[in-house]
């Protein structure tokens, strides 16, 4: 059988119901899932990043919640570990509200911590729900230790979304987020299960159920800059600064590593790109404007 014979039979297994191609493959290695946007040297990324140890089906259920919620793999809105032999589909708080932020339904998200002597009461008028908590600003020691946090997701068309998280049922203690930051923690909690409730997000869980001590979920592996590589990195340095995020390590990883250099040129040519056209024409003048004396060689 010849190569395109084989290519031709790997689509053809992978096809759905519908006809549709769900993802190519090449001796077993799912290259490129076509319907779900990502190029084949970034399904790569992914699975050795964000959907670490998955198998080529387990990668596949990935990417089909991720492109179902429309969560960004290369954001950290939605990623999967390996718990215990079984995966594990995880969302992040800001991917939720992402997508909550993209529906038009969306009327905003209101929440709080709530600590020992805070006057914080759940109570229903006429069969609706209303949340009363009151406390004295600036006197958050006075306000005693934590208790949980709660949150109220608001949709059109649709009752108000609330839950209530516990402390001491989601806390982690030890050397973790949870112990340098607890407020903002159990809050996350509170928000993500609440913007799960209310957009029927299931089969994933949220980042702050999963113990960071049994899975590394955020390890992205060194980027291979290759030659040129200061002048590259000191480039994707300004674009992240012009734009925070716009080129995050999973994602100029997929770019680079392996590249050779044709395709590194290119990266070079998509980078200074982004940065001259997100800087200011007159900066870009006055840089260009700027004569470089050559240093004078002494003669011999």
């Amino acid at each position: 059988m010849s190569d395109a014979d084989t290519t031709t039979a790997a689509t053809d297994a992978t096809e759905g119901k519908n006809g549709k191609a769900i993802a190519v493959q090449d001796g077993g290695t799912i290259l490129i899932p076509a319907r779900y946007g990502f190029d084949p040297a970034q399904v790569q990324a992914i699975k050795r990043t964000v959907a670490k140890d998955c198998s080529d089906a387990e990668l596949v259920m990935f990417l089909e919640v991720a492109a179902r919620h429309e969560l960004d793999p290369f954001a950290k809105q939605i990623f999967a570990a390996k718990i215990k032999g079984a995966v594990q589909i995880i969302v992040s708080r800001d991917g939720l509200l992402a997508k909550a932020h993209r529906t038009p339904d969306f009327r905003g998200m209101t929440g709080d911590v709530v600590r020992a002597n805070d006057v914080f009461r759940v109570h229903y008028e006429e069969g609706e729900r209303k949340v009363t908590h009151d406390y004295a600003l600036g006197k958050e020691q006075a306000r005693g230790d934590i208790l949980g946090a709660w949150t109220e997701v608001r949709r059109e068309g649709h009752e108000t979304t609330f839950f209530y998280a516990p402390f001491d049922e989601y806390n982690r203690g030890g050397d973790t987020p949870w112990k340098k930051h607890p407020s903002a923690m159990i809050l996350k909690v509170a928000e993500t299960y609440a913007l799960r409730k209310a957009y029927s997000i299931s089969g994933v869980v949220g980042e702050e159920e999963i113990s960071r001590e049994r899975q590394d979920i955020s390890a992205v592996p060194e980027i291979e800059w290759g030659e040129g590589g200061d002048e590259l990195k000191a480039l994707a340095d300004k674009a992240n600064e012009l734009v925070p995020g716009s080129y995050r390590p999973a994602k100029l990883q997929a770019m680079l590593n392996g590249a050779d250099d044709d395709a590194r040129a290119e990266v070079w040519v998509e980078l200074r790109k982004f940065v001259d056209d997100r800087t200011p024409p007159e900066i870009v003048e006055a840089v260009e404007a700027v004569e470089i004396e050559e240093p004078e060689v002494p003669v011999e």
